[in-house]
Parts: C-alpha cells; sequence; structure tokens
C-alpha cells in the first residue's frame, strides 16, 4: 500500500469508529425490548382495567403468568386448552431466542411439538376428558398458594391447571394431542384451544427449546389416502412445450403406489393461444382441452375448469410448476381430505435449486407476502418454519389442492380479483367459513418464475396491483394487518423475507423529508456502481436502500434524490436504518447494514407531477461524489 493509500485508510478510521457505534446503537437488545414491553402492557391495562379488560397487568412478561393463565380461562369458557410463547435462559443468564408462536396450529402441531413447555387445561375439561390426569400426564404441575402470583384467587376457583414440562416424552406428547382432539382441535371452525400472547415461560435452556422443533405429536393414525378422481387445472396460452412437461410431471408424481386409488383427470383451459400452438396443445394426449378466447382473467378461466371437471379432489397448478415424486401429492390429498381443511399448498423451489418461492402466503401491514423468499432451504428458519406442515392464511395458487365441495362451498376464485391476490382471497374465505389452510413444507416442486423480474417499474401494473390489493381487503376488512399465524411480535417489514423477532430492528424510526431544490449535478459521477432500489411506496411512505458496490459504505453520507419529468430536482439528507438482511442477500458488500432508509415525504413540499426517485452519495474521506436513478417512478398529486 503507497503513501496515498496509508492515508486515506487513516482517514476512514473515523467513519469507521462511527459506523460501529451507530450500528451497536441501532442493534435492539432483547432484554431491553423485553422491559419495555412489560412496561408498556402493564401501563396500557391498567388505564383499560376499568373498561372490562380481560387480561391481568402482568399477563404476558412478568415473572408471574399464572394469574394470566387463570384469568383468560375465566373470561373465554370456550378455552379448554391454552399455550403462550417462550424463550430461553442463554449462558450468560439473561433471555434469548423467544419463540413467538402461531395462533391454534392443529397441522404444525402434528409436524412438531410447537406448544413448548408450558400448557394449561381446564381442570373441569380434564376432570371429564381424562380421569387420573395427574398420573397420565406425569408433568410438574404448578400450584401455588402465592397472592402475589394468584392474586386472591382462591384454589377451588382456579379454572386451570397448568403444567410444564421441558422434556415431554413421546407418551406425554401423544396425550396433548389427543386432548385437543377431545376439545375439538381437528373441527371445523374450532376454538377450544388459544394461544395467549407474550412470554409466559422461560426454558431453561436454548437445546431444550429447540428440541421441541424436533419433536412431533404424531400423525392421526386412522388417515389414509383417499379414493376418487383427481382434477388437475392448468391455465396455459401459447406455451405448448411447457405444459407437455407440467402434465408429464403431473403424470409421474401420481404414478406412485401410494395413489393407486386415485385417477387423474387433467384439464387444460387456453385463453387463446395462436392457431399453431392450439394445435399442439390439442395433440397433448388424455387431456380435456378448453379453448377459451378472453383477455387474461386467472379467476374466470379457474372458476371455468373447476366447473369442466368431474374430481372430488382439484389440484390448480401453473403450467410452469413442475412437480415431482417428491412433491408426496398424497401428503396434500390426505390433507386436503380432512373435514376441516380448506386449501392445500405446497412449498415451491425456483428451478434447478434449493431457493424457496413459496412456503405460505403471511399477511403483512403492506399486504400479502411470501415469507422465506429467495432463502436457501437447505437451512432451518425459525424454528422449523419451512419443514413440516403450517397452517397459513393463504397458499399460492400456483399449485394449491382441495375439495371440490369446499372450493365450490366458498364460491370458486373472486372473480373481482382477476390477477393477483386471488388465491389471498380465496384462503381468507376459506378461514372465514371455518376451515384451516395448509402449507406442506417437507415436500417441494419447482416453480420455473422468472428470478431477474427485480422491481417492477411498470407504472400502470403497480397500480392495478395496489387497486387489486385494496379490493381485497374491502373484502376482508378484518384481515387488514392481521395474521393468526405470525405474532404480532414479529418483524412485519415485507422487504426483508426471513422471519425474525421484531425487537431486532425496534429502533429504526420513519425519517420524515422536506426535499429542497438542487441546482447542479454536474461534476457528480452517475455511476451503477450506486445500487438504489425503492422497495415499498406507499402513500408517500417508502422504504428502501443504497449500497455502494466494491466500497466501503460506511465513509458515505447519502441523500434521496427526485428528478421531476421537467428537469426539476430535489434532495433530502437520509437518516441510515438498520437492515441485517442486506449484509445477508450482498455479504461480498462492506458495511451495509445501515445502508437502508424508511423516509415519510412531507405532503405539499413537491409540485404535482412524475419523478425518478434515486440517491446521492459524497464520500467522507476525499472529494468522490456519486449519484444513481432506481428503476422507481413517484406520482405527486396535486394536495
Amino acid at each position: 500500500m503507497g503513501v496515498k493509500g496509508m492515508i486515506k485508510r487513516v482517514g476512514e478510521i473515523p467513519a469507521v469508529i462511527g459506523y460501529e457505534t451507530e450500528l451497536q446503537a441501532m442493534r435492539g437488545q432483547y432484554a431491553e425490548w423485553l422491559f419495555w414491553q412489560e412496561h408498556a402492557r402493564m401501563v396500557k391495562e391498567d388505564a383499560e382495567l376499568d373498561e372490562g379488560l380481560t387480561v391481568a397487568p402482568e399477563s404476558y412478561f412478568g415473572n408471574h403468568p399464572i394469574h394470566a393463565i387463570q384469568t383468560f380461562f375465566a373470561f373465554h369458557p370456550e378455552t379448554c386448552v391454552l399455550y403462550g410463547d417462550e424463550d430461553c435462559k442463554g449462558k450468560d443468564g439473561g433471555m434469548e431466542q423467544p419463540w413467538f408462536r402461531p395462533d391454534w396450529s392443529p397441522e404444525l402441531l402434528e409436524s412438531c411439538f410447537y406448544f413448548g413447555s408450558l400448557i394449561a387445561f381446564r381442570r373441569s375439561f380434564l376432570e371429564e376428558k381424562l380421569p387420573g390426569w395427574r398420573e397420565t400426564l406425569g408433568a410438574f404441575e404448578v400450584r401455588t398458594d402465592d397472592e402475589q402470583d394468584l392474586q386472591g384467587i382462591r384454589l377451588e376457583e382456579r379454572p386451570a391447571v397448568v403444567f410444564i414440562n421441558e422434556t415431554p416424552g413421546e407418551e406425554y406428547r401423544e396425550t396433548v394431542r389427543s386432548l385437543c382432539e377431545r376439545a375439538g382441535g381437528w373441527e371445523r371452525g374450532s376454538k377450544g384451544i388459544s394461544h395467549l400472547p407474550g412470554i409466559l415461560y422461560h426454558c431453561s435452556s436454548a437445546e431444550r427449546l429447540q428440541a421441541f422443533q424436533d419433536s412431533a405429536t404424531g400423525s392421526r393414525r386412522e388417515e389414509s389416502v383417499p379414493e376418487g378422481v383427481l382434477s388437475v387445472i392448468i391455465l396455459s396460452k401459447d406455451h405448448p412445450e411447457l405444459l407437455a412437461g407440467c402434465v408429464g410431471a403431473v403424470r409421474k408424481a401420481a404414478s406412485g403406489s401410494k395413489l393407486k386409488g386415485i385417477s387423474l383427470e387433467i384439464i387444460v383451459v387456453d385463453n387463446g393461444s395462436s392457431k399453431e400452438n392450439r394445435e399442439k396443445m390439442e395433440a397433448i394426449p388424455d387431456v380435456r382441452y378448453f379453448y377459451e378466447p378472453m383477455e387474461f382473467h386467472f379467476s374466470k378461466l379457474c372458476n371455468l375448469g373447476a366447473r369442466a371437471s368431474t374430481g372430488e379432489f382439484l389440484l390448480f397448478l401453473n403450467d410452469d410448476v413442475e412437480l415431482l415424486e417428491e412433491s408426496r401429492l398424497e401428503e396434500m390429498l390426505t390433507l386436503a381430505a380432512r373435514p376441516g381443511v380448506g386449501s392445500v399448498g405446497l412449498k415451491l423451489y425456483y428451478p434447478d435449486s434449493f431457493m424457496i418461492q413459496h412456503a405460505g402466503i403471511t399477511n403483512l401491514p403492506t399486504g400479502p407476502v411470501h415469507k422465506l423468499l429467495f432463502l436457501d432451504d437447505r437451512e432451518v428458519y425459525y424454528f422449523g418454519r419451512n419443514r413440516g406442515n403450517h397452517n397459513v392464511l393463504a397458499v399460492s395458487a400456483a399449485c394449491v389442492m382441495l375439495r371440490r365441495e369446499v372450493f365450490f362451498e366458498a364460491g370458486g376464485f373472486e372473480e373481482s380479483l382477476p390477477v393477483a391476490y386471488n388465491d389471498v382471497a380465496l384462503g381468507f374465505r376459506l378461514r372465514e367459513l371455518g376451515y384451516r389452510n395448509v402449507c406442506t413444507c417437507d415436500a417441494h416442486a419447482f416453480h420455473h418464475e422468472s428470478l431477474t423480474r427485480g422491481s417492477d417499474a411498470d407504472e400502470k401494473k403497480r397500480q392495478r396491483l395496489f387497486q387489486e390489493q385494496e379490493r381485497l381487503y374491502e373484502l376482508f376488512p378484518e384481515y387488514r394487518n392481521k395474521d393468526p399465524y405470525f405474532s404480532d411480535f414479529l418483524s412485519k417489514c415485507a422487504t426483508d423475507t426471513r422471519i425474525r423477532p421484531t425487537y431486532e430492528t425496534m429502533k429504526n424510526a420513519c425519517q420524515t423529508i422536506v426535499p429542497k431544490p438542487v441546482t447542479v449535478l454536474s461534476g457528480i459521477r452517475m455511476d451503477p456502481c450506486l445500487s438504489v432500489q425503492i422497495e415499498e411506496d406507499r402513500n408517500g411512505e417508502m422504504l428502501g436502500y443504497a449500497v455502494v458496490l466494491g466500497d466501503d459504505n460506511a465513509c458515505y453520507d447519502r441523500w434521496i434524490l427526485f428528478e421531476k419529468e421537467s428537469g426539476e430536482r430535489f434532495r433530502a439528507k437520509l437518516h441510515g436504518q438498520y437492515r441485517p438482511d442486506l449484509a445477508e442477500k450482498m455479504p461480498e458488500q462492506t458495511r451495509i447494514v445501515l445502508c437502508g432508509f424508511w423516509i415519510y415525504l412531507e405532503k405539499g413540499i413537491l409540485p404535482a407531477g412524475k419523478y425518478r426517485v434515486g440517491c446521492l452519495a459524497k464520500r467522507k474521506v476525499g472529494n468522490l461524489k456519486l449519484f444513481y436513478w432506481s428503476d422507481h417512478v413517484l406520482s405527486v398529486k396535486e394536495s
């Protein structure tokens, strides 16, 4: 390294130190988050107690959860079984690894004993359904006369019995599963099992907490693969080779001995292929082919195929989905045959990879998303979220199976949603009817969907997606910003596809900006090494990142840029937001964890019009200045 390099490196030291200091300050600590959540809830609940609040102030994060459990049972007479969330003690004695669990998920309970260490049962339910329950359960029953804990509830008035078992054996787990079944847990619209969100128990070690992920309760042994006709409905236009491959893969996946009681009916709905391609598609043997020229309308086309079908089971399949022998259609059929199950989806990979494209749909404040998107399935994420069967609000229509009677009871795919979110609407409708939706993650298929679509710069398409999402929530307003299978204590950032506790990014705060005019950009290099992405844009609130590729990002200040069609430019200084996902996505880049931004554009500042959005970066050491544009277009309307 020459003298100039040495001088530059020494000059960068203060910027790097400042970056590390800021990074440490921005990282959320679980102990701090836990304290403030407990304090905030106590204050809030104290203020609402006179309004009939049913949960005690210390219920969620206090050291004494027993009163909260007893109170919950007292005010929820339909509940027979109750579980909560859990963390564990680390080697330093502090608490770590919070496991925030979903609401009642019977299919998940068969895959892993996700209840964890602490389970509570209604006393009268236990005495009726399991005489001699103390000896049978073989766990530690929590009984205490500590008035500080029980707050005046006498022993004979306590409706709940609480058990703690950090190392549950097979017999205990099977007994709990059996009790859940007797509580109606697998029945349609069950309300017998409830989830009390928040840390109710501190497990003694990470090893014991993780062990619950690997310990299942066992499957319902009386189930077998059903018999009948499986109607496979495929939409396809001008893709004869793709369709032929899809049909061949379906037949191969269904040829196993486990499906000997199932016969296939393959229906292809074509909304307007060319004459040449139509002839090729019609020539595929043993396929019922329907030619219905129309503008693409996913819901109408699927419903048309369903009405033409004869099978007891329906499988809707995109023509770019490749089923495999490992797709385990028998598992999907067995789940779909359950009286309480609505739709069944499958984990999907991008082609020739282990990269996840779909593992169930999660409903966030910004709308429905695919969590675990683009992650390598050879790893296990958040207590086995990509393993086993998971109850979810909805699954992708790229590959979804359900009983014919259930599909038509739900009214089929919602035809006011022609392109997007129709699968989500189906999931919402099914849950309204009391059904559970399931994504099976122990099997997979390939989804030959583009990996390089990037940001959607088509303004017309973006507006259509926004309008269809608004229509979705007009139909189902109760699901706006609600997902019973995704805890409120998990991060709701749609741009981060990992599942991580919200405390990690709790110190991020939206920055209100007031852009000021920029006179000139002369002397500033326009360079694509400054990678700028706008990931979300909703009503003036924008999230994204700006990374200088191949350099130390700790050494840059950044400004957001807006350029109007007429050439006017505006800029505002950016504050860094903590984005651990950026380092995971771009591990080769240096110090980029604070390169995110979360801004709110003050209304009335920018004149009405359309703007391209970019970023300006200035190096703190030296005179290097860069700018570059994202592919995002911002529309500003008159106030």
